[in-house]
């Protein structure tokens, strides 16, 4: 997701190509409709990955510009927010139902118990160099994934806003930027957001590519 910023309208979706974009006309609909600007672009697959697992861009990637924190939440109201927040946790739901299969180099699958969907992530801007990717559970139906969304769109605003509470601010600080990325995730069990680090699963060498 490295492109000049002002490329980018507040709410951007990326996907293979292989999926049709009618696959994302209620999730356009939606956010649309609530006078969020949108952009959706196909991508090639590239095939093989170089990289640990969590890192690689999944099927669906789902971007928030930094804009719609710094002006356009505070313009527009709430409403928007509540659609893009319902768009990002339905669009989960369909999803769910593609298989991905992951492989490393040498075409040996990667961990059958993986815990995260290499089907769709929500990336979010945090600031020159700097995004936070949501991995959501692949067990997790469209209800708690709704709960996630609203977790990462809650502490998006409290860090665009100065406001993350102390225990999160701690988490950030001792937490592992690899790539210019942070990872999150949503846990069900204490229903709060948690820090990942990409290695404790993904060996550093690890080259997957994934096959739908």
């Amino acid at each position: 997701m490295a492109r000049d910023q002002t490329e980018f309208p507040p709410v951007f979706l990326s996907h293979w190509a292989q999926i049709p974009s009618e696959f994302f006309d209620d999730f356009a609909a939606e956010v649309s409709g609530a006078g969020i600007p949108l952009s959706i672009a196909p991508r090639q697959d590239r095939g093989i990955y170089a990289g640990v697992e969590w890192l690689i861009p999944t099927v669906v990637v789902a971007y928030i510009a930094k804009s719609y924190f710094d002006g356009f939440l505070g313009e527009m109201g709430r409403d928007h927010y509540v659609a893009l927040k319902s768009a990002l946790a339905k669009l989960a739901g369909k999803l769910a139902l593609l298989k991905i299969t992951v492989f490393a180099s040498g075409q040996h699958k990667v961990r059958a118990d993986q815990p995260y969907s290499f089907a769709y992530s929500v990336v979010a801007e945090a600031g020159p160099g700097l995004n936070f990717k949501l991995l959501l559970q692949a067990e997790l139906d469209e209800s708690q994934c709704d709960l996630a969304i609203d977790a990462f769109l809650k502490f998006l605003r409290g860090y665009h806003g100065g406001t993350l509470e102390d225990h999160m601010v701690a988490a950030l600080a001792n937490g592992r930027a690899t790539g210019g990325i942070i990872l999150l995730s949503y846990s069900p069990t204490t229903q709060c957001l948690q820090v990942l680090d990409p290695f404790s699963r993904s060996p550093e060498g690890r080259s997957p590519t994934m096959r739908s």
